[in-house]
């Protein structure tokens, strides 16, 4: 279900998208549509709000409703609960952060316009990511280049993830490991991205 009002309009038009479940990751606007996950597949998802469309990025194939129901209601909600997928939008590139399993194993993935599909990285090429539930951006920081924050704390450091070693490390050092199991974390927490006025 999503609510569309355009400009000018005094109520809300209600629409229903039939076999379309979004992760619980923010989406992002790029281009004149909003950018989100697809719960089932994985893939991008893109709402178009000047035609009040969703358009599939991945193969393109819708399901069976009911069949997307079932696996939703099984076994597909427990993978939902255990991923932290963000989103964030770089200069017209889509990047992705997965963290999966009880050991808080780290995916890096870049979308790939034209096969349609994610694709791994190793590095994020002079770049750093700032994730959290409610936004992310990614940043070209000098000295912090292939590291991911994240709303993690250990005790009362703030906790990074490093693409180079594939591990976690607290900002105040004393802490690296290569699961995330145990640390803290921040539900509703944020990163503010400032800009010279």
């Amino acid at each position: 279900m999503y609510g569309l009002i355009r400009f000018g309009d005094l109520q809300w038009e209600i629409g229903f998208s039939s076999g379309i479940f979004l992760k619980s990751c923010p989406p992002f606007f790029h281009g004149g549509a909003y950018h989100y996950i697809d719960s089932y597949s994985e893939d991008l998802v893109t709402f178009d709000p000047s035609t009040a469309r969703w358009i599939p990025k991945g193969d393109g194939v819708e399901e069976d409703v009911e069949e997307v129901e079932w696996k939703a209601e099984d076994e597909y909600y427990y993978e939902w609960e255990r991923y932290e997928i963000y989103l964030a939008e770089d200069q017209g590139e889509i990047w992705a952060v997965f963290v999966c399993d009880a050991e808080r194993e780290v995916s890096v993935r870049k979308w790939d316009f034209e096969g349609s599909c994610w694709r791994s990285v190793e590095s994020l090429g002079g770049k750093c990511m700032y994730v959290s539930r409610n936004g992310s951006f990614v940043e070209t920081c000098r000295g912090l280049e292939n590291k991911i924050y994240m709303n993690k704390f250990f005790g009362e450091s703030g906790v990074l993830y490093s693409v180079a070693t594939g591990m976690y490390h607290s900002i105040e050092g004393g802490f690296a490991s290569r699961d995330g199991y145990g640390l803290n974390f921040m539900t509703y927490g944020i990163w503010i991205k400032l800009s010279k006025s």
